[in-house]
């Protein structure tokens, strides 16, 4: 279900873009200059670091923080 929402939204922000460079071609390529350091920045260093990746882990980690705190 993400990949089917995440693909309605990169269509979205195509068409939105495509409105952008019929306004103003500088604000275009200013948009996709900030894109591009976005997307940068999440494939350098941002993916690695998500929280998690199913509902299996993430009740890992809360149960084992929870524990943390339980213990100090």
């Amino acid at each position: 279900m993400a990949a089917v929402t995440s693909g309605i939204a990169l269509v979205l922000s195509l068409v939105a873009l495509t409105g952008v460079y019929a306004f103003d071609p500088r604000a275009f390529f200013f948009t996709m200059g900030l894109f591009v350091i976005g997307a940068a920045y999440y494939f350098g260093y941002s993916r690695q670091h998500l929280v998690a990746k199913s509902a299996d882990e993430e009740f890992a980690m809360l149960a084992e923080a929870e524990s943390d705190l339980a213990a100090a």
